[in-house]
């Protein structure tokens, strides 16, 4: 039995290596406990601190980790499509005033619309004035 088993979330010890299982899983719940930096991070990790499972503490990082990846990339999107629907100037734009509006403009307030809460959406009810402003 390795460590590395504590890692995977589909092991499970056979009755003769329960004791060595649960060494492991003490030994790497003390590297999360000396190595994990962030508040979110130490939470899950106190989280078990009475059971001492190492394998769902991975697990949750794991998971956590992947949501922060999939948020950072999703607010710098957000980001970029605000900053350019209020910055698009028209007169960077080769071709027909009504086709810049229409079919580029609205297509990217759409998309930044999709990736905002509904409170704070630019086009939401009650925003055409805002619209037309930045328009």
């Amino acid at each position: 039995m390795h460590v590395a088993n504590i890692l995977d979330s589909s092991y499970a010890p056979r009755p003769g290596e329960i004791v060595m299982f649960r060494a492991h899983n003490n030994f790497v719940h003390e590297i999360f406990e000396r190595t994990v930096l962030t508040s979110a991070s130490r939470r899950i990790v106190r989280r078990h601190a009475d059971n001492r499972n190492a394998q769902a503490v991975y697990q949750e990082l794991c998971t956590h980790a992947a949501f922060r990846k999939v948020t950072l990339s999703a607010n710098k999107e957000t980001v970029f499509q605000y900053y350019y629907v209020t910055t698009a100037r028209l007169d960077h734009w080769h071709g027909m005033s009504y086709n810049f509006v229409q079919e580029h403009w609205l297509t990217h307030l759409q998309l930044l619309d999709t990736l905002t809460a509904d409170k704070c959406r630019i086009s939401s009810e009650g925003n055409d004035k805002l619209n037309f402003v930045l328009l």
